[in-house]
């Protein structure tokens, strides 16, 4: 069960904040897959999460 909930998260992620189609996702080629992985990572690492602080933002201020 709780796989199913992170992948419900990861879907809505892919559809609402980068607007992304999963199956025209699965149907690029290899290198563009790569690029497009490296574009998803960046947006997820720099998105607002909690009180719109990044994942850094949410690391550095849980280790003071």
């Amino acid at each position: 069960m709780p796989n199913e909930v992170a992948a419900s998260k990861w879907i809505t992620f892919f559809h609402q904040v980068l607007d992304e189609d999963l199956e025209k996702l699965s149907k690029l080629d290899i290198d563009e897959k790569f690029g497009k992985i490296d574009e998803i990572t960046r947006t997820f690492a720099d998105y607002g999460w909690r009180n719109g602080s990044t994942l850094l933002d949410g690391i550095l201020e849980g280790s003071k």
